[in-house]
């Protein structure tokens, strides 16, 4: 998964998208955008949330986006933007005091989040290629974003798996790759064992189960570091 993908590292020649609120649009009408004013009150643009309007340039072609978050209430709301812009890349003009870069940069990536396992012929969501890119904003946290998205990515994916693909097995399965690509130790009790390693009522719980309950441990970093341990519970119901 190539996250990163839908960025752009550069901002040459890229599309300014104004994300604009209520309470800054009729300021933004007389300054950054005064010379769209006209256009946007005869398309009867608002700044209502998810609202987009094109503003085109003098020779064709789209010269801005202004994207509406209405009271600015959604951190995430400019993911509906990534599957309204046309291909190229864009760069978001923000109102002092609106979101930060790094909130703005995790709401486009997940707007392209797709559940296509099942689908025999679908754009590859993963390349990057033919969408809309946006320029990473300025004080945005590049590898804080990375690194959630792809973890978003795989939690969707995981719960949008039905239970008949989706047991004891692929779950174990997934996080063993998890600890790879992490460079974590990764280990496995199932079945009777568990009973053998004092875990019985994992065991008791999945028992009423053909696939063999198991407890998935992951550990990572440094012994002489303090220990911190994230305890879970993967469910995974028979159809």
């Amino acid at each position: 998964m190539q996250v990163q993908n839908y960025f752009s590292t550069t901002s040459e020649s890229a599309i300014p998208i104004y994300v604009v609120s209520h309470d800054a649009y009729d300021r933004l009408l007389k300054e950054q955008l005064h010379g769209h004013a006209a256009w946007l009150k005869a398309a009867g643009f608002t700044a209502v949330s998810g609202r987009v309007q094109f503003l085109p340039a003098a020779k064709g072609g789209i010269e801005g986006v202004v994207f509406g978050v209405g009271r600015d209430e959604d951190p995430f709301a400019v993911a509906a933007l990534a599957t309204m812009l046309p291909e190229g890349t864009y760069q978001l003009r923000v109102t002092p005091g609106s979101r930060s870069g790094t909130m703005l940069a995790l709401g486009w990536a997940m707007g392209h989040y797709k559940f296509s396992s099942y689908k025999s012929k679908v754009a590859d969501r993963t390349s990057g290629h033919g969408h809309a890119k946006l320029a990473w904003p300025i004080d945005a946290d590049q590898g804080h974003v990375l690194r959630v998205i792809r973890g978003l990515f795989l939690a969707r994916d995981l719960v949008n798996t039905p239970a008949n693909d989706m047991g004891p097995s692929e779950l174990a399965d997934a996080a063993a790759q998890v600890a790879k690509d992490c460079g974590a130790n990764f280990s496995v009790t199932e079945g009777l064992a568990l009973i053998e390693n004092n875990f019985p009522m994992i065991w008791t719980v999945g028992a009423g189960s053909a696939r063999a309950p198991r407890l998935i441990d992951i550990s990572w970093g440094d012994q002489r570091h303090p220990k911190v341990t994230l305890v879970g519970k993967g469910v995974c119901f028979d159809s």
